[in-house]
């Protein structure tokens, strides 16, 4: 059952206060019923008395008017009862059944509606009584009293009932509904809690409820999730451990040759991939015959301080990634790199390395030796490898540590290589002022059913004709320090065609590592996010994994800003670098993309 599905359904909170409203309204509409039937009922036992009560008065008193003859007395008699207005007929009659005296009340009440008369109807009751003169009748009293006046009382009680039970209803609706919310404010607690669980979060506690039952729910699911969060650290944990063991070099904690030639093979031959860079290959001369004369321990340290400058080095250059290949050979790669600056490289490469104290220690100007290989579009990894190698013989050819470049290049290469340093500044900040950046869609499919669940953002600049893909010119954007540019410009040409209201589906865009540590950057997004706050939830800023290894913080005001705005966060590159996975856990992210080294094939 799908989240819209779920969402249809009735809540409990909904049945339980419909419930409870609807027996609270039948219990009152049955008083209010009742009450109008008892009232009635009255008054028309009332009506029946008064008009009973009044004829025998004026039977009684015109015995004596009549009998000596004075009609005029007997006319004020009758019109002393009736004038009081609690009367629709009051008539004498003779043994003849003559009218000698009549009077009739036309009297029609406006302050009663005619639907309500209509209505409830009341029965005009019809009272006589005799007029004698001892032993001898001599006529009849008819009475008939007036409904209207009854109808008023009914009116105005119906009224003041109507008032009464309308304020007591809303009063119980508002009670019920404080009520029914208390009794179950502990299930969204649990609700919450499950969803967290459901979500790889663990940390949350849901307060102990007042009543029994609840209480029993929330103690266990508190003591699932306990159990539940101790199972995923030790899943962490194993799958770090795994991934160490198969991947990982357990003495220097750099890759080994295994999970290096993997990375570069999915680097040059992964169109999504940086494919240019510089391969380092780095090897400790006649590094046998010292393990043997200095002894195993001093030889582990020698290499756990190489893998330390190497690890440092790597956070300076962002995916760049190095390992141990076998004994006392290293290998480094860096994306994006150029034959200029592999040369600066190399060089504080081999200075950092000959300052170590244990290399000071041996004694020796022969000892490290590094071939560097630039790579081309038509490299491979084996290609790239071999050249790497040939430049690391010629290298040790020189007999004292020494550097060398893998030197065979056409002429054409090394005016292109030329070319990019002198000209790609300009070149880019040319398109930055342009506002050329050129925006490709690729659509993310959902495996299950085959929806688009987003789109990703490509980013393509037009040079000469020819259409770059962002894996050539970014390295060069970072190189200058224009990522944050770039990535403000793709940002923005997102915002405002989610604005214009062209599409209704989410957009991923990438953000770079430099971009999300730029206080500036985040400043600037912030603000247009803030402008474009109703489109802010269909888009995802995805950030390499990397990122984790120098500035956490950074992600973490990036997460934070999600949170505000309703967009998602995810990271690319998972698993490429060697953080542990446990920041699954501290971080909300809603997706991770796995590096293509594991998928590739």
């Amino acid at each position: 059952m799908t989240s819209s599905e779920i969402t249809k359904k009735a809540t409990l909170k909904q049945l339980l206060f419909w419930f409870i409203a609807i027996l609270l309204v039948l219990l009152m509409a049955g008083s209010f019923v009742l009450n109008i039937i008892t009232t009635r009922s009255y008054l028309q036992n009332q009506l029946q008395s008064h008009a009973q009560d009044a004829a025998t008065s004026l039977g009684l008193s015109l015995s004596t008017a009549i009998d000596a003859r004075d009609i005029v007395q007997a006319e004020r008699m009758i019109d002393a009862i009736f004038d009081s207005g609690d009367y629709l007929k009051v008539v004498y009659r003779d043994v003849h059944n003559r009218a000698v005296i009549e009077r009739v009340n036309q009297t029609r009440l406006e302050s009663v509606p005619d639907w309500f008369e209509s209505l409830i109807e009341l029965e005009t009751p019809f009272k006589t009584a005799q007029v004698m003169s001892g032993w001898t009748q001599l006529g009849l009293v008819e009475v008939v009293s007036h409904p209207g006046y009854a109808y008023i009382e009914l009116w105005q009680t119906i009224q003041t009932q109507t008032l009464w039970y309308g304020a007591v209803s809303v009063l119980a609706f508002v009670l019920v509904h404080v009520f029914v919310s208390m009794i179950l404010m502990p299930l969204r607690r649990i609700e919450r809690q499950a969803f967290d669980m459901s979500n790889r979060r663990f940390d949350y506690r849901a307060p102990e409820p007042n009543t029994r039952e609840l209480a029993r729910v929330s103690l266990a699911m508190n003591e699932m999730a306990d159990t539940l969060g101790h199972m995923f650290e030790d899943q962490l944990k194993l799958i770090e451990s795994l991934r160490e063991q198969s991947l990982l070099d357990s003495l220097t904690a750099l890759n080994n040759r295994e999970g290096f030639d993997r990375r570069l093979c999915a680097e040059l031959e992964s169109q999504q991939s940086v494919r240019q860079g510089a391969l380092v290959l780095i090897k400790l001369n006649d590094f046998g015959a010292i393990n043997q004369a200095q002894g195993r321990a001093f030889a582990d340290q020698l290499l756990k301080s190489v893998g330390k400058k190497l690890h440092a080095l790597l956070l300076q250059h962002v995916g760049s990634f190095a390992a141990r290949r076998n004994g006392a050979d290293f290998s480094v790669y860096f994306p994006g790199i150029t034959g200029d600056t592999a040369d600066e490289l190399a060089n504080e490469i081999l200075a950092t390395l000959n300052s170590l104290p244990e290399v000071k220690q041996l004694l020796r100007d022969d000892f490290i030796y590094l071939g560097v290989a630039c790579a081309k579009q038509d490299d491979d990894t084996r290609s790239l490898l071999s050249k790497a190698d040939m430049a690391l013989t010629q290298a040790q050819s020189k007999g004292v540590s020494a550097w060398q470049r893998y030197a065979h290049m056409s002429p054409e290469d090394v005016m292109d290589e030329v070319r990019q340093a002198s000209e790609w500044s300009a070149l880019l900040q040319h398109k930055l002022a342009e506002q050329a950046l050129i925006l490709h869609l690729q659509p993310v499919i959902n495996l299950h059913d085959k929806s688009i669940a987003y789109h990703q953002v490509l980013a393509r600049l037009d040079i000469d004709g020819q259409l770059l893909s962002a894996g050539v010119f970014l390295p060069m954007a970072e190189r200058f320090g224009l990522m944050s540019r770039f990535d403000q410009m793709a940002t923005e040409k997102v915002l405002s065609m989610l604005s214009s209201g062209r599409s209704s589906e989410r957009f991923s865009v990438s953000l770079a590592e430099s971009s999300v540590a730029d206080v500036g950057f985040m400043h600037w997004l912030e603000g247009m996010l803030e402008t474009h706050r109703s489109v802010a939830s269909q888009l995802i800023f995805e950030v390499p994994e990397h990122i984790l290894n120098f500035n956490e913080v950074a992600l973490q005001r990036l997460c934070v800003m999600a949170g505000d705005f309703g967009f998602g966060v995810s990271v690319e590159r998972f698993g490429a670098s060697s953080v542990p996975f446990a920041y699954l856990q501290r971080i909300d992210l809603v997706s991770v993309k796995i590096d293509i080294s594991f998928v590739r094939h």
